[in-house]
């Protein structure tokens, strides 16, 4: 199992435009995005942030505290909305049939 050391400083990018295929698989969106002439983006430095004995001993629990630290430094809504409910959803928009089973996250 792996254990958290240290301090760290996290970094989000948020794209000045908002694009339609943000939404799309990853291979898709970085041909998208590398066929834009322009790309405006804002880089956000974080604070850094020091995890608890608990989150050192618990990588799950220190990623879901970051991700809600970068929430809030970065005015974003905090969702637990998943890979497989992606999934879900662009299935739905492609008029596929969906996937009978969503797996349960891992607490």
């Amino acid at each position: 199992m792996a254990t958290v050391s240290g301090r760290t400083r996290e970094v989000g990018v948020r794209w000045k435009k908002r694009c339609g295929y943000l939404l799309e698989e990853i291979g898709r969106h970085v041909i998208l995005l590398l066929c834009q002439f322009i790309n405006h983006i804002e880089v956000i430095r974080f604070p850094i942030y020091y995890p608890s004995e608990q989150e050192k001993e618990d990588p799950k629990l220190y990623a879901c505290n970051v991700r809600k630290l970068m929430a809030s430094e970065g005015n974003l809504i905090f969702s637990d909305i998943g890979l497989p409910e992606k999934r879900v959803y662009h299935a739905a928009l492609n008029g596929n049939s969906l996937p009978c089973v969503l797996h349960q996250k891992d607490e």
